[in-house]
């Protein structure tokens, strides 16, 4: 199998004002990464593309185990089992209406028991076990880094997904490698 990857962010505005002698101003801030990741398991490559959806009941959790990742087609059937050593991109969206009550926790692990075994570290976007990120509804969380995530198994593979208040419907991409 071969993988082509590309990590897309893209922040642009426009912004009109006037200065204080009446002069119109427009300006146009621009932020954009435009990435892409050869196939491989080396820096800024990747061998591994995990997509996954579902629905999170309110107050309960998903524990993605990094190193065991059953990779399903749309009907819900296994295809294969997908083992990451190294996380370089993840791409989490909430696809709850905005507006509706609740949200996501990305990270952490400590309602779902897994806090030990959470993916954290300097090379993650979790420095400790007990960090997380909220996506509220119609929200989104991307992370990327060209050296990756290291992913170690039994002490850092697990990355938790909690619904806080309400059920949260969320997809989610991963893209790493493995060795």
């Amino acid at each position: 199998m071969s993988v082509a990857t590309n990590v897309v962010a893209q922040v642009k505005a426009l912004r009109a004002y006037s200065l204080p002698g009446g002069e119109p101003v427009r300006e146009r801030p621009e932020v954009s990464v435009d990435l892409s990741l050869a196939d491989g398991t080396t820096t800024s490559t990747a061998d591994e593309v995990y997509v996954f959806a579902e629905t999170i009941t309110a107050a309960a959790h998903t524990n993605l185990d990094l190193t065991n990742l059953d990779q399903k087609d749309s009907a819900g059937t296994s295809l294969r089992t997908i083992s990451l050593d190294n996380v370089k991109a993840v791409l989490v969206k909430n696809t709850n209406t905005a507006g509706t009550t609740g949200y996501i926790t990305i990270g952490g692990g400590t309602d779902g028991g897994a806090a030990a075994d959470a993916w954290a570290g300097v090379t993650t976007p979790f420095a400790a076990d007990s960090d997380i990120v909220n996506v509220p509804p119609g929200g989104l969380f991307q992370w990327y880094s060209p050296v990756g995530g290291t992913v170690t198994n039994t002490s850092a593979d697990v990355l938790h997904l909690g619904a806080v208040t309400a059920n949260q419907a969320y997809e989610i991409v991963i893209v790493g490698d493995a060795s």
